[in-house]
């Protein structure tokens, strides 16, 4: 995998009752559509947040750059010790795409110190389970450098998070859900039968978007949904949604703005 695929553009809710840094002078500012939050330091940089959208979980904000270039989850052979890696052996290869353990929610929800993380799979993101360089297991977590009312200020969110054959043939599904998630690059069609699809609910304060919420970015603010690093390219990055008829793939809006498909390590 080449480190552009491997780029994470962030979203997460805001309570906006608390919020540290305001959009408006008000108390409670009334975040629109369009509104950026400055909050939150990582690498030493301030991150710019924008408000794509308004959900049933309040403002979804996402980070206006890309934040950083890493694997969604290791590759490894060590099932007995792993729990999502031993729902197929084609995670050996390529790693999970299954969210909930994955080590990408596993960094990004957590305040740990370097080399520290709780890696809910049990399976760091250590070099040569993961592409290039990309190795992150010594890392802090993402919202390690966050103070303590920016992190009060972030909503923890219960939202639907789709999963892939390995996972509801096990019966790790909910509600009445009952198809895969048709697989279209366009975004229009992204979403088309998301809410027959198969899920399970997930609760976080920081997460990847998923193709549903990816495709309100594309309705409410036209080609926002397409990332851009810091030198201003446009760059590739993870969503939280995997393919859902396969074991490993996950898919990741491209530099162009269609929908693709990678092995996540």
């Amino acid at each position: 995998m080449t480190k552009k695929i491997a780029a994470i553009f962030l979203a997460l809710c805001m309570a906006i009752s608390v919020l540290p840094m305001t959009v408006q002078a008000a108390s409670k500012p009334d975040i629109k559509v369009g509104d950026y939050v400055k909050m939150g330091t990582y690498n030493n940089a301030s991150i710019l947040w924008r408000c794509v959208s308004i959900d049933d979980n309040g403002p979804l904000m996402l980070a206006d750059k890309i934040v950083d270039t890493l694997a969604y989850d290791a590759k490894t052979n060590d099932n007995s010790n792993s729990k999502s890696h031993s729902r197929s052996y084609k995670r050996d290869d390529y790693g999970s795409n299954y969210w909930k353990d994955s080590n990408m929610r596993s960094w990004l929800n957590s305040t740990a110190e370097a080399g520290k993380v709780d890696w809910l799979c049990g399976n760091p993101p250590k070099d040569g389970y993961v592409s290039g360089v990309g190795a992150y297991n010594e890392k802090a977590g993402f919202l390690n450098a966050f103070s303590k009312s920016e992190i009060a200020a972030m909503k923890t969110v219960t939202q639907r998070s789709l999963v892939s054959h390995p996972e509801y043939n096990k019966g790790i599904v909910e509600g009445d859900a009952n198809s895969d998630l048709l697989y279209y690059t366009d975004i229009s069609y992204a979403a088309i039968n998301y809410d027959s699809a198969y899920f399970e609910t997930t609760t976080e304060k920081v997460f990847l978007l998923d193709v549903k919420q990816a495709n309100a970015v594309w309705k409410n603010l036209n080609g926002y949904y397409i990332a851009y690093n810091n030198d201003g390219m446009a760059w590739p990055y993870w969503l939280r949604t995997p393919v859902t008829d396969c074991n490993h793939d996950m898919r990741y809006i491209s530099s162009s703005g269609q929908v693709g498909r990678y092995a996540p390590w």
